[in-house]
């Protein structure tokens, strides 16, 4: 006989195993086998295992909310609302449902229902943390940040742990330019479920301000945070005996051309003996000490790294040869797994029509393979957008710092483009969703960060005809 797939299986079992007195442990036993699936990652099965489940149960609360679930880690929305919205319709004080329903219709921007969803919660169990936080992420994204600091200050009332919950005040309190709290609230990062990055293991001690002592500073997060927080170093060189740096390889040649000399560096990957150093700090903790006030940004604002000259002649040369037109680099999505990162994203067609004219030559700056979608937008609408092939854009970092520095003017969507020209001293407009991070503040429309960004947001969801009209 041949081997049957899982889904043949579940089938053939639900077929053959009618009799009344068994299906509720048939029901469990689907249900069961939807959760050893969703572990294993096999998602699709995971869903039959559920839907067989409720096809014997049709009552089963539990296999539509674990459903939802497996819906939402599919980024299918709808159907994981749907979901949520059954399983509370059967068990109408079905907490976490609620919980997931309301981050669901988050992630779909229907905010007030969110709201509504975290407060059905918090009237089921008034101690629910979980709801309080996720209340509060909801009211900062409507820039009603006392609600928020309320709810969140709720939570941790309840709970003085809650990691999740002082990460996302220190989130509001940084929007709020509120540094000197913001950036202590911002260690609890990493004891939250979901950190970004792993804290190094080392015998040695955290730096806390020591002076004349060697220092190891490591990268964290994505190459977008350590071009961000790497404008701190010579801050921390100005202050220690010597600094050692731990980083993303693709950034060394860059951060050797821009910094002292004796700076040393290390790839991720490698280990740094413990006797080449007396004390550590992650990147992101930098600010601790050096960024407490408005006034402390501005020292690297106007641009802090330096490319390649050479390059940057050669390409502007070849780019001018062939086109005599204002060079425009353009970057328009992100890959980051940060929830809500979709929302800034915008289409290239809609932003190549906006921004092509007779005297302007569009310029790709985005990573990764996006050859079928610059074709589709000469096919469909006649303009070219075209890619240096001599660069590699995810991959040479230092060769596209020099491509930047060729271009008249950057325009791009929030990911590491941003942070790269920022850093050169390139004039940038940075397109920004509705809702934005906490490093582009609430109502600014220029970077802290850097000069040479000037920041263009969203007035509605998902609106980004007036943002390219104002470019």
């Amino acid at each position: 006989m041949a081997k049957l797939t899982i889904k043949q299986a579940l089938q053939y079992n639900v077929e053959t195993h009618k009799a009344p007195a068994i299906k509720p442990n048939l029901a469990n036993t689907y249900y069961n086998m939807g959760i050893a699936l969703q572990k294993e990652s096999k998602l699709e099965e995971s869903i039959f295992a559920y839907k067989r489940a409720i096809s014997v149960n049709p009552d089963f609360a539990d296999a539509f909310y674990n459903m939802g679930n497996v819906f939402q880690e599919q980024s299918k929305l709808e159907e994981a609302k749907e979901a949520y919205k059954k399983a509370i319709s059967i068990k109408p004080d079905h907490l976490v449902a609620y919980d997931n329903l309301g981050v669901v219709l988050h992630e779909q921007s229907n905010l007030e229902e969110a709201k509504e969803a975290y407060k059905k919660a918090i009237s089921i169990k008034p101690d629910h943390v979980d709801a309080y936080n996720y209340m509060g992420i909801a009211l900062t994204e409507q820039n009603k940040l006392e609600e928020a600091k309320e709810s969140f200050n709720k939570a941790l009332a309840i709970q003085p742990d809650y990691a999740e919950a002082h990460h996302n005040l220190s989130l509001l309190l940084l929007a709020a330019k509120n540094f000197d709290q913001g950036f202590i609230q911002s260690e609890w990062r990493w004891k939250t479920k979901e950190r970004d990055g792993t804290f190094l293991e080392s015998a040695k001690p955290m730096w806390n301000g020591e002076k004349n002592q060697r220092v190891l500073v490591w990268g964290e997060q994505g190459i977008g945070d350590e071009l961000m927080f790497s404008s701190i170093l010579p801050d921390l060189y100005a202050t220690s005996l010597k600094i050692l740096v731990k980083c993303d390889k693709r950034l060394i040649p860059l951060f050797e051309r821009s910094f002292p000399v004796d700076v040393i560096y290390f790839s991720k990957d490698q280990p740094v003996p413990e006797d080449e150093y007396d004390f550590h700090i992650p990147m992101g903790s930098l600010p601790l000490t050096f960024r407490k006030s408005l006034d402390s940004f501005k020292k690297s604002a106007s641009g802090f790294l330096k490319c390649d000259m050479n390059k940057v002649k050669s390409i502007k040369a070849q780019l001018m040869h062939k086109y005599d037109k204002k060079i425009v680099g353009i970057s328009w999505k992100t890959t980051s797994p940060i929830r809500g990162s979709i929302n800034r994203n915008i289409n290239l067609a809609e932003l190549a029509r906006a921004l092509d004219s007779s005297n302007t030559q569009l310029l790709c700056l985005q990573y990764g393979d996006v050859s079928d979608e610059i074709e589709a937008v000469k096919r469909d609408f006649g303009i070219e957008v075209i890619q240096f092939s001599e660069v590699d854009n995810k991959n040479d970092i230092d060769g596209l710092a020099a491509l930047m520095a060729a271009c008249d003017m950057v325009v791009t969507i929030d990911n590491a483009t941003t942070h790269l020209s920022g850093a050169l001293g390139v004039q940038t407009k940075l397109m920004l969703p509705h809702t934005s991070d906490w490093r582009w503040s609430i109502s600014e429309n220029s970077s802290y960060w850097y000069s040479a960004v000037q920041l263009y947001k969203q007035s509605e969801v998902n609106d980004w005809h007036s943002v390219l009209a104002q470019i």
